[in-house]
């Protein structure tokens, strides 16, 4: 039983209605659109609420929001924060959830969603068997509100979804014999099964890896006017980016809404699945007991290349380790298994081809590696290996080793660090064998580069090394905003020289930026166009001066316009509401315009 999100996104800078109807019609089609009366008064302003709403097949969309006006004839009213509430199956959230943080974020704003509304999420994932995701949310909401408090709340909303199951359960028939509705004949809709599709699923199940038998099947429906052949085919597309590719969120959406491939036979359903995913067009990755994967994976991988299995309870290691549908598995999650009953599973003869692993361990010393490294010696096809739990600095040196002598990938995206320095230690010596990335990837996109992320997470030296991998030369716009202090990464971009083609700048800086600016840029001869802060009752932005000596430096030959902001008290002296443009002459007679935008806010 999915549960409504409600997801909360905000940022200083303000949104039009028009930008953020746009925001859920890429998710869903057309939307809807209400507009409430405007509340309030001259001294502390007006607002109006917003609501957006959209449907797409079992995706509801609503965002909520409040239009802020500083006056009555106010052409700019503001929205610096919206809400979005949506209903649907885990997946499909999931991925909407995904696809909105990347467009909020392209516009320079930060999602919110923390506890306690991601509890129904949590909730929502251990249901379907996203275990790493539950995790990821369970420790953010621990951080927030404490361990204890989550796991009662976590205890309520599951006790919560219980009863309303059993409710839903007791009243689900009618109360009175109904009339049969009279039967319509349904257009034909292509199913799974059908003996022209038997040899491509033959194909499949027969090479699993390789993607040429789901691409001949993918035309094959395309060909029938099946939207189930785009489907594989993006699929298999999504499978080749890099996780942190900026194309995937867009292309996992597009994924998510067209229909999809199941299992091969429509009519068989596993009930005793606690998560099931897919990748590449069809089911690849359940989670079920041991006892259960015993009884019933043989006839899993008829019906589906299943390739990875998140084993939710491990009873009988033994049996399990004996089973030959191991064999077919290139991954294997063991979250919960003891270190005693994950040796005896991983003893397994039948785990010779396993590429991919998970587990879940305490190591506080060499020696917790070294039984880890026991437990690895029957796996020679292992190539990534991924630990969750917690990891002691006492042990960084020996996984460092083991790594190394295996010629593994580390993945420790949601392993608990005793010391601050580990994983910069584990950066040092592994590099890019280690995920998640010591230099992440920033939004880069139509030759617009925005190091202003959501989570002003990156430091200055993490952008410095970003830009001197010469990714991003071909830049035409920057947006630097406030990841880190302004001032020094004006000064980097400045003096870099790694933006040759820039024609647009968005900075976040004061007065000390903009000299640097002026008097150390090199290689910017295009930029034409710079856009600063504003100024405020509360923070002092560029001032005129400094203006005045950005746009006459000879550094920025191409320069035409320098744009800011400022906001007057509505009862202050002075107070305006207008565009003013301010023409600064060159040495070499050429006009710089200096544009300011007055503003007016109670």
């Amino acid at each position: 039983m999915p549960c409504d999100w409600y997801l909360d996104f905000s940022h200083s800078e303000s949104l039009s209605i028009t930008e953020c109807e746009q925001l859920i019609e890429a998710l869903v089609g057309r939307v809807t659109t209400e507009i409430g009366e405007l509340e309030g008064n001259s001294r502390d302003g007006h607002s109006r609420r917003v609501l957006i709403k959209g449907q797409r097949d079992e995706l509801d969309l609503a965002l909520e929001t409040y239009q802020a006006h500083r006056g009555l004839s106010e052409p700019d009213p503001h929205i610096t924060s919206a809400t979005v509430r949506m209903s649907g199956t885990y997946p499909r959230n999931l991925a909407t959830w995904r696809a909105l943080t990347e467009a909020f974020m392209k516009l320079g704003w930060k999602d919110n969603t923390s506890h306690p509304a991601t509890i129904v999420i949590v909730v929502d994932a251990e249901n379907a068997g996203d275990t790493a995701t539950a995790d990821r949310l369970r420790t953010e909401c621990v951080a927030t509100a404490g361990k204890a408090r989550v796991a009662k709340e976590l205890r309520q909303e599951r006790r919560r979804r219980a009863r309303w199951i059993a409710y839903a359960a007791s009243h689900s028939g009618p109360t009175s014999p109904q009339p049969e509705p009279a039967r319509v004949p349904a257009a034909p809709v292509p199913g799974n099964t059908g003996p022209e599709l038997k040899p491509y699923y033959d194909a499949i199940l027969a090479a699993p890896d390789d993607d040429a038998p789901r691409l001949a099947l993918a035309d094959l429906l395309t060909a029938r006017g099946d939207e189930r052949g785009e489907q594989i085919r993006l699929a298999c597309e999504l499978e080749k980016l890099e996780r942190d590719d900026p194309r995937r969120q867009a292309l996992a959406v597009r994924c998510q809404v067209l229909r999809q491939f199941s299992y091969f036979s429509a009519a068989r359903s596993y009930p005793f699945l606690t998560g099931q995913q897919s990748r590449r067009g069809f089911i690849e990755i359940v989670g079920c007991s041991d006892s259960d994967f015993i009884a019933h994976a043989a006839m899993l991988m008829r019906d589906a290349p299943i390739r990875e299995w998140r084993i939710s309870d491990v009873c009988d290691p033994a049996r399990l380790a004996a089973c030959p549908s191991l064999a077919r598995l290139r991954s294997l999650e063991l979250p919960d298994a003891s270190r005693e009953d994950r040796a005896i599973v991983l003893a397994s003869p039948h785990l010779g081809v396993l590429r991919e692993l998970l587990v879940d361990d305490y190591i506080q010393t060499a020696a917790g590696i070294d039984t880890l490294a026991k437990d690895l010696r029957g796996l020679p096809s292992l190539r990534v290996l991924t630990l969750q739990g917690a990891l002691l600095a006492d042990a960084v040196p020996a996984l460092i080793d083991l790594v190394k002598s295996r010629d593994l990938a580390l993945e420790v995206p949601y392993m608990t660090f005793k010391s601050d320095s580990i994983i910069e230690t584990l950066w040092e010596e592994l590099g890019d064998r280690v995920w998640p990335r010591r230099l992440p990837r920033v939004p880069f996109e139509n030759g617009v580069l925005s190091f202003n992320l959501p989570t002003d997470s990156l430091s200055l030296a993490q952008i410095r090394a970003l830009i001197a991998t010469g990714e991003y030369r071909s830049a035409v716009k920057i947006r630097l905003g406030s990841a880190c202090d302004g001032d020094e990464l004006a000064e980097l971009f400045a003096t870099c020289g790694a933006f040759p083609l820039l024609v647009d700048a968005n900075l976040g800086i004061t007065d000390a930026g903009v000299y640097a600016l002026a008097s150390k840029a090199i290689g910017l001869d295009h930029l034409e166009s710079i856009n600063l802060p504003g100024e405020d009752r509360d923070k002092a932005g560029v001032s005129d001066i400094a203006v005045e000596t950005l746009a006459r430096s000879t550094r920025l030959p191409s320069l035409r316009k320098i744009s800011r902001s400022v906001t007057h008290h509505v009862y202050s002296a002075g107070a305006r509401d207008d565009t003013e443009v301010i023409p600064i002459q060159r040495a070499d007679g050429r006009i710089v315009e200096s544009i300011i935008g007055h503003n007016l806010w109670p």
